[in-house]
């Protein structure tokens, strides 16, 4: 009903509203499959020609909710438009303090991040792709118990409690002219939900 009036497909608010639901789990909740755990959280792209289906005005309606409910919290992390493979593994390493409970106790917990992109050619452009961006995010897919990564002035960081969402927008056009082979065949595709319309719900 929230969405009724709006030109997007049903199809494009539901994968939407999940993606999010389960950025807002978290680590919370997951299913243990014993060699391994899965978790909720949805590598998702809505796929449409351009201007055909208003993706964008879908994506912009939870970025709207996404934000309201954040506010001014800082143990969840809503990464909005372009950046690059090391920025982000800063990002994800930057604890919050859990002053959600008893305000005399302080302690870090992880953070849930969300990569939003409603043009996901801006996001992983060519050039991202060359720095490694795909392949980071099919390691932080698994959202792994810890993730060791080597900087160049740093050394090696750990992060913990890995979480990584993305939610994203692009046309067919850019997927065939721009996605490089390995995107395609080594598992960045596999990983992610292609969520596909060719027209809009109705006209305003």
């Amino acid at each position: 009903r929230y969405t009724a009036g709006h030109e997007a497909p049903d199809i494009f608010h539901v994968w939407s509203a999940l993606t999010s639901v389960g950025f807002a789990l978290g680590r919370t909740a997951y299913i243990n499959q014993g060699f391994y755990t899965v978790y909720p959280n949805f590598f998702t792209i809505l796929v449409a020609g351009s201007g055909a289906c208003r993706k964008g005005g879908a994506l912009g309606t939870i970025r709207d909710i996404i934000n309201e409910a954040i506010g001014p919290r800082p143990d969840r992390l809503f990464i909005p438009g372009k950046i690059y493979p090391e920025a982000l593994l800063k990002e994800i390493d930057k604890r919050a303090d859990d002053t959600f409970g008893d305000e005399d106790v302080q302690t870090l917990v992880y953070r849930p991040v969300m990569l939003f992109s409603p043009e996901l050619g801006s996001f992983m452009s060519k050039h991202m792709q060359q720095s490694g961006m795909p392949d980071l995010l099919m390691e932080l897919h698994d959202c792994p118990d810890t993730h060791n990564h080597i900087t160049k002035n740093s050394g090696v960081n750990k992060l913990e409690d890995v979480f990584v969402s993305l939610l994203a927008a692009t046309t067919p056009i850019w997927m065939q002219q721009n996605m490089s082979v390995s995107m395609l065949s080594e598992g960045f595709i596999a990983r992610t939900i292609l969520v596909y319309a060719y027209q809009p719900k109705l006209r305003v």
